[in-house]
């Protein structure tokens, strides 16, 4: 019997926790599985994320924009909480929105309003 998360309790997982897997359909139509760091809005109804252009992720959203993400946490099976959603993925091209989440996502990993430089340099 599955445990049914409100869907406040959902949002809640989603903004406290840090990781989500993320999953691609690769070019040879098999998942492709990432653990990364995401900004969940619930006023937006979305969940975002920032990868290198030429990621794996990007490539594989290029040919089919269609992904789906866990969040979960708990390490005994009573515990175990999850979020799992399914859907398509689209690029912000809104300055101000991609501005705002920019912003937040800093603010939720680092602590600042803008990026670290060795950040920057990862995605060189």
């Amino acid at each position: 019997m599955a445990i049914q998360l409100n869907e406040d309790e959902q949002w809640v997982l989603l903004t406290n926790s840090m990781v989500m897997r993320f999953a691609t359909v690769n070019p040879h139509g098999l998942p492709h599985v990432v653990p990364i760091w995401y900004l969940a809005d619930r006023e937006e109804g979305a969940v975002f994320f920032t990868t290198p252009e030429d990621s794996r992720k990007v490539r594989d959203l290029e040919e089919t924009p269609k992904a789906s993400l866990t969040v979960d946490e708990g390490a005994y099976y009573f515990d175990l909480r999850a979020v799992v959603a399914k859907g398509d993925v689209t690029r912000v091209t809104d300055e101000e929105l991609a501005a705002r989440i920019e912003r937040e996502w800093c603010q939720k990993y680092f602590d600042e309003d803008e990026r670290p430089e060795f950040m920057d340099l990862l995605y060189e």
